[in-house]
C-alpha cells in the first residue's frame, strides 16, 4: 500500500513539474511577442497562447484537485482567464464562471461543499477554513480577477468584503482588526502581497493588476460621487484615481470628469484648465474638446467656442478613431474594468456629423449666416456618405429632415434662393408620401375655468393649459409612435413649403409664393385639435413643442401670404389672411401690425383702434409669448424677426394716441 502511495506521489511530482513547464513555455511564448511589439504578429501569439493554456486547464481539471495541485492550478487558471479577457477584448460573464470552478475545486480540496452558492459566498467559505499561507497566497490571483470581474458591474461592497475576508484570513499579512471600518481604498492599500513563487511564470504582474484595480476602484467611487452631486467628495477621490497606474487615456477621462466636478461647483476656469489637461495628456481624447465647447458656450464666450467647435470638426474629420494606445504586457486594461452604461454615456465618443451640425447652428444662432451656410452643407453632404437616421446633440435628437429645413432657412438668410428650393425638394421627396389624410389630437385640461371655455379659443399662451398626446386605453404604443411620426411628417413638409414660399417671395415669383404657402397651410390643416376633459387617460405623451411649431407656423403662412396679396392690392384677402393668422397666434404682434396697417389704410381708423385695445397684451402673455418664441425651431425662428420692431412700436404708439384724441372729442 505504501509503495502504491509513493507511486501516486512520483508520478504527481513528474506531472507538477510538466504542468508548469507547459505553462512557462507559453508565457515566455508571449513575453516574446510583446518585446517585439508588432500589432498583427502580436493578436496572433495572443489566441494561439490561449488556445495552449485552455488546453492545459482542461488536462488539469480533467483530474481531481490535490493540495499539491492546486497552487499551479490557480496560476494556470489566471493565466487562461487573463488571456481570455485580451482576446474577448472585454470582462463577460464567461470569465466570472471560470473562477467559480476554480473556487469550486480550491473548496473540493478543502473537503467543501460548493452547491448554490455565488462567488460571494464561494470566498467566504473558502476564507473561513483556509490553514494557512499558501492557499491564501496563490488565492490573490484569483481574488484580482474577482475584483475585476465586479468592477465593471460597479458591486463595490462585494469587493470592500473581499478584501476584508483576505486580509483576515489565517496565514495573511497582519492586519489591524480595529480598522475594519476603512474606507475602500484604504483597504486596498492596506491590502500587502506574499512574495510570489516565481516559479509557475504569469502573463500579466499581478501588483500591477492590483495597482489598476485601485485606480480603477477610484474612478468607480468618484464618479458615483459625481452621480449624487457630492462634487467635492468625488474630485478627491478621482485625484486618488490620477495617482495610481492608468492609461493616458483613463488619466484624460479622469481630468475630464475633475473639470466636470469643478464647472458643477461653480469654478468654469478651473474646469477650463483641468479639460486642457485632459487634451495634453491624450490629444485624441475628444470628449475634453467637446466638454470645453460647451462651458465656452455656458460663458458666453462665442469666439472662443466656436474656434473650439471648428478645431473639434477638423480633428474629427481628419482622425480615423479614437486610436486608443495601450500597453500590449496589460491584457486586463483599465478601461475594461470602469466600463458601465452610466460611464459609457458620459463618455461617448463624439460623431463628425453631431460635432459639425452644432457648429453650422451655433454660427446660425451668432448671426454668422456665411459660415453656417458652409457647415450646413458640408453636413449635407456627409448625409449623402452616411445613411444616418438622427443626430445626437446632448439629450436632444435632431430629425435629419430637421437640418435640411435649418440649412435652407440659413441659405435665404444668404440670399442661395434657388438653393433654398432644391434643399426643400429633397424634404418633399422624401415625406410627402408620409401625410396622412387627417391626423386628430387631443389637448386636454382640469382647469373647470378653462373647461367652461372648451368650446371657444384655448391659447398655447394660457398657463393652465397642458398640451399632450391623448391615447385611449386600446391603443397600443406602436400606434402612438406612427402618430407622431405623422405629425412630424405633417410639420416638416409645411415647414418645406413655407421656406420655398419665402424663397419664391424673394425671388419677386409671387404667384409661386403664394401657392406655397397655400401649399404649407393646406398640410398643416390636416391636423385636426379637439379639446376634451381628461378622463381615464392610460397613457399621455407630452407634445406641446409639436403644437407650437404648428400653430405658429400657421400664423407665419397667413401673415407672409396675406403680405403678398397687400402688395397686389387685393386688400380684402390680405385682411382676411391677417385675421386668420391671429385667430391661430392671439399673440402675435406681427400679425396684428399687418391687419392694423390694413384697416388703417382703408380709413377705417376706429375699427383699428377697436382691434387694437382688444389685442392688447398683459405683461403675463407677453412673457410667455417670449418663452415660447425661445422653443421655436431655428428654421422658422428667423422668420419671426422680419417687422421692424421700431417701426411697429411707432404705429402702436401712434393708434394709442388716435384713440385718447378720439375718446377727448
Amino acid at each position: 500500500m505504501m509503495a502504491r502511495s509513493v507511486e501516486l506521489g512520483f508520478i504527481e511530482a513528474t506531472t507538477l513539474h510538466d504542468w508548469i513547464e507547459e505553462n512557462n513555455d507559453v508565457v515566455r511564448q508571449w513575453r516574446v511577442a510583446v518585446s517585439a511589439n508588432t500589432s498583427s504578429p502580436l493578436q496572433n501569439t495572443l489566441q494561439s497562447c490561449h488556445l495552449s493554456l485552455s488546453k492545459l486547464l482542461l488536462k488539469i481539471q480533467g483530474l481531481p484537485p490535490t493540495v499539491h495541485s492546486l497552487p499551479v492550478e490557480l496560476k494556470v487558471l489566471y493565466n487562461t482567464v487573463v488571456l481570455d479577457i485580451g482576446v474577448s477584448d472585454c470582462i463577460t460573464q464567461k470569465h466570472a464562471s471560470m473562477l467559480s470552478q476554480g473556487l469550486c475545486r480550491v473548496l473540493e480540496v478543502q473537503g467543501q461543499k460548493a452547491v448554490g452558492l455565488n462567488s460571494m459566498e464561494l470566498w467566504q467559505q473558502i476564507l473561513q477554513h483556509s490553514d494557512g499561507e499558501p492557499v491564501v497566497t496563490h488565492l490573490y490571483y484569483l481574488a484580482c480577477l474577482q475584483l475585476a470581474v465586479w468592477l465593471p458591474e460597479r458591486q463595490l461592497e462585494n469587493t470592500k468584503a473581499l478584501l476584508q475576508l483576505l486580509m483576515m484570513a489565517p496565514g495573511a499579512v497582519s492586519f489591524d482588526s480595529g480598522k475594519q471600518e476603512q474606507n475602500l481604498l484604504t483597504l486596498f492599500s492596506n491590502w500587502r502581497m506574499f512574495d510570489d513563487d516565481i516559479a509557475v511564470l504569469v502573463v500579466q504582474d499581478i501588483k500591477v493588476l492590483k495597482g489598476i484595480l485601485y485606480s480603477c476602484t477610484a474612478f468607480v467611487q468618484g464618479f458615483q460621487k459625481m452621480e449624487e452631486d457630492k462634487f467635492k467628495d468625488a474630485i478627491h477621490i478621482l485625484h486618488e484615481a490620477a495617482g495610481g497606474i492608468c492609461s493616458r487615456r483613463t488619466l484624460a477621462e479622469l481630468y475630464t470628469l475633475i473639470g466636470s466636478c469643478t464647472w458643477k461647483l461653480g469654478k468654469p476656469q478651473t474646469a477650463l484648465q483641468y479639460f486642457k489637461q485632459a487634451l495634453q495628456t491624450d490629444p485624441l481624447y475628444l470628449t475634453a474638446l467637446h466638454q470645453t465647447c460647451n462651458l465656452y458656450q455656458q460663458l458666453g464666450m462665442i469666439d472662443a467656442e466656436l474656434g473650439a467647435r471648428d478645431l473639434l470638426c477638423r480633428v474629427l474629420q481628419n482622425s480615423n478613431g479614437s486610436n486608443i494606445q495601450s500597453d500590449p504586457a496589460c491584457l486586463v486594461q483599465g478601461e475594461m474594468l470602469i466600463r458601465s452604461p452610466a460611464l459609457s454615456h458620459y463618455f461617448a465618443e463624439v460623431n463628425q456629423c453631431c460635432a459639425k451640425y452644432t457648429l453650422a447652428r451655433r454660427y446660425m444662432q451668432d448671426g454668422r449666416v456665411t459660415e453656417a451656410v458652409e457647415h450646413y452643407l458640408d453636413l449635407l453632404s456627409l448625409f449623402q456618405d452616411n445613411a444616418q437616421q438622427q443626430i445626437f446633440l446632448g439629450t436632444v435628437v435632431t430629425r435629419i429632415p430637421e437640418v435640411y429645413l435649418e440649412a435652407a432657412s440659413a441659405l435665404i438668410q444668404a440670399e442661395m434662393y434657388h438653393d433654398v428650393i432644391s434643399v426643400c425638394d429633397e424634404i418633399d421627396s422624401c415625406t410627402v408620401d408620409l401625410i396622412p389624410e387627417k391626423l386628430t389630437l387631443k389637448l386636454y385640461t382640469t382647469d373647470p375655468n378653462v373647461l367652461e371655455i372648451l368650446g371657444k379659443k384655448i391659447t398655447l399662451a394660457d398657463s393652465d393649459v397642458r398640451v399632450a398626446w391623448w391615447q385611449h386605453s386600446n391603443d397600443s404604443q406602436n400606434t402612438w409612435k406612427q402618430k407622431r411620426e405623422r405629425l412630424n411628417a405633417i410639420l416638416w413638409t409645411a415647414g418645406a413649403y413655407f421656406l420655398q414660399g419665402i424663397a419664391y417671395t424673394h425671388l419677386k415669383a409671387n404667384r409661386e409664393a403664394v401657392t406655397y404657402f397655400s401649399r404649407c397651410l393646406h398640410v398643416l390643416f390636416k391636423i385636426q385639435i379637439v379639446y376634451v376633459e381628461e378622463k381615464h387617460c392610460d397613457s399621455v405623451q407630452d407634445a406641446h413643442s409639436e403644437i407650437a411649431v404648428l400653430q405658429k407656423m400657421k400664423s407665419l403662412a397667413f401673415i407672409e401670404r396675406g403680405r403678398l396679396f397687400l402688395e397686389w392690392g387685393r386688400e380684402k384677402e390680405a385682411l382676411q389672411n391677417f385675421q386668420l393668422s391671429l385667430q391661430t397666434a392671439p399673440d402675435s404682434n406681427r400679425a396684428k401690425y399687418f391687419l392694423l396697417h390694413v384697416l388703417w389704410k382703408q380709413n377705417r381708423k376706429q375699427e383699428a383702434v377697436s382691434y387694437w385695445q382688444k389685442y392688447q397684451h398683459s405683461e403675463k402673455v407677453a412673457e410667455h409669448q417670449k418663452a415660447a418664441e425661445r422653443d421655436y425651431p431655428l428654421y422658422i425662428a428667423f422668420a419671426t424677426k422680419d417687422v421692424n420692431s421700431q417701426e411697429e412700436e411707432s404705429f402702436f404708439r401712434m393708434i394709442q394716441e388716435y384713440s385718447r384724441t378720439a375718446a377727448i372729442v
